[in-house]
């Protein structure tokens, strides 16, 4: 008879130690996969963070070009009244983009500059700043007054 309780307990013993490996699987299994999703949606903020970041300087990068041919453009009108005034559109490049600008004579000494500047990256994309610039001339003076700045 003890022997056979003893059997009997250790088949029991055995089996309580069975369930508790399982149980102690399944909960490595759930912890270790939540371990995995948290760690990958933050490796996958990270890279969104990044990419806006760089998307962020591009925008900038596009800004500084548009803003630098405004400048030039107006400095060359300080210079002869008459620049850019019937050439249609007048392609300026620099080292990381480009920059189109366009002089429009709008009478009485006013001037309309349209200024598009493109950042370029390594791959296929593009990015624009767009600037609206009027500039009147004084006729006595020949000074410039800038009377709008509009940046799209």
């Amino acid at each position: 008879m003890i022997n056979k309780l003893y059997k009997k307990n250790g088949i029991i013993s055995s089996l309580v130690n069975c369930q508790r490996g399982a149980a102690m699987a399944i909960y490595t299994i759930i912890v270790m996969s939540a371990a995995l999703i948290m760690a990958s949606v933050s490796a996958e903020a990270g890279f969104f963070d990044i990419t806006m970041t760089y998307r962020d300087q591009k925008a900038t990068e596009a800004l500084y070009i548009v803003e630098g041919c405004v400048e030039d453009t107006l400095r060359r009108i300080d210079v002869n009244s008459d620049y850019g005034i019937g050439s249609g559109e007048i392609e300026l490049s620099v080292l990381s983009g480009s920059c189109i600008i366009e002089v429009r004579d709008e009478g009485g000494g006013e001037r309309l500059i349209t200024a598009e500047g493109t950042a370029y990256d390594e791959g296929n994309y593009e990015f624009h700043k767009l600037i609206y610039v009027v500039v009147l001339i004084d006729q006595n003076t020949k000074e410039l007054i800038m009377t709008g700045w509009t940046e799209i």
